[in-house]
């Protein structure tokens, strides 16, 4: 089933022989990874009656992330599942060069969770707002797959200008490079 990065969910494991009975005597911890490479922790506890049960985190959303269980010079992998990215938290904005004043230039805002993911799911709009006071237009497009690129301007020269970007409504934020409007 889905999972959503950075939440607690658990897991058991068993310990199989090669008959797929559960090896009742099996108690040693075993290392646990996954594909993503984000998954906390690396060790089980003690398996009791050859099983063991716990929490487990990953934090990278992905498609198709499969956890890997190793001991005893065995290994066993869980099925295929996804990780979804956790709620918005912020803005990424591309890097900007300097520019000229009046010129209109591309500017590419992504919608972030705290782990770095984008959120796919955010399709609302985000208020631009500029050091010089000056940037046009004041609010994005609606974003599409947790991203928007489009046009902007700043019309008064500035040294060390940086936009800002804020959830439309909300308080989720980002900012950009400093750069200059010449």
């Amino acid at each position: 089933s889905p999972q959503t990065a950075g939440t607690p969910f658990s897991i058991t494991v068993t310990a199989k022989d090669a008959y797929e009975n559960t090896v009742l005597n099996h108690t040693s911890p075993a290392t646990i990874s996954d594909n993503t490479g984000t998954l906390t922790p690396a060790l089980t506890g003690n398996f009791t009656n050859g099983i063991w049960s716990g929490n487990v985190t990953i934090t990278k959303s992905q498609n198709d992330v499969r956890i890997t269980v190793s001991g005893n010079g065995k290994q066993g992998v869980s099925n295929y599942f996804n990780i979804s990215a956790a709620p918005l938290h912020h803005f990424s904005i591309n890097n900007i060069i300097d520019q000229i004043a009046g010129d209109p230039f591309l500017l590419s805002v992504t919608a972030r969770d705290v782990y770095q993911n984008i959120v796919k799911s955010f399709s609302e709009t985000v208020d631009i707002a500029d050091n010089s006071g000056t940037v046009s237009p004041l609010r994005s497009g609606n974003f599409q797959d947790g991203a928007w690129t489009g046009n902007v301007v700043v019309t008064q020269a500035i040294s060390n200008n940086r936009i800002t970007v804020t959830r439309t409504g909300g308080t989720e934020t980002g900012q950009s490079n400093l750069f200059d409007v010449n």
